[in-house]
């Protein structure tokens, strides 16, 4: 896990639905797909709260890809598009994300398969999802 503290993406109030928020669309992303774009024609409510990595950060609430490698961009939002819908593990549970749980210091957490050695690290709570990560495992 990340060093640094989770950012909070909505506080103890009652989420908004994203099609309040105002995203903006990157800078260096296509005008036809950022994750600012999906979230304009999303109609449900938001189920990340807090998010450890700034690179996700970025991405999940602006829509700017700077902070993430390249290739790992597409799997990443594809990913993150799919926790927001989440309202529990099973949610997720298709083969291409090989999500399993953690064990040890990490008991409480889930792991998301991204490529090679990468992974999205998150845990559940009342069905939303918290501290979103993306780990490099070597």
């Amino acid at each position: 896990m990340g060093t640094g503290s989770p950012v909070l993406i909505n506080s103890a109030v009652p989420t908004p639905c994203l099609q309040e928020r105002k995203p903006t669309r990157a800078r260096n992303s296509p005008a036809d797909f950022s994750l600012a774009y999906v979230y304009r024609m999303a109609v449900h409510c938001s189920v990340i709260r807090t998010l450890r990595h700034n690179g996700l950060n970025r991405l999940y609430k602006r829509g700017d890809r700077k902070k993430i490698r390249p290739d790992l961009v597409a799997r990443v939002s594809s990913i993150l598009l799919a926790l927001d819908a989440a309202n529990k593990p099973s949610d997720l549970d298709l083969p291409r994300y090989r999500i399993h749980p953690l064990k040890g210091a990490l008991k409480d957490y889930w792991s998301v398969y991204e490529s090679a050695n990468w992974r999205i690290v998150f845990r559940f709570q009342d069905g939303d999802v918290y501290d979103v990560d993306l780990v490099d495992y070597h």
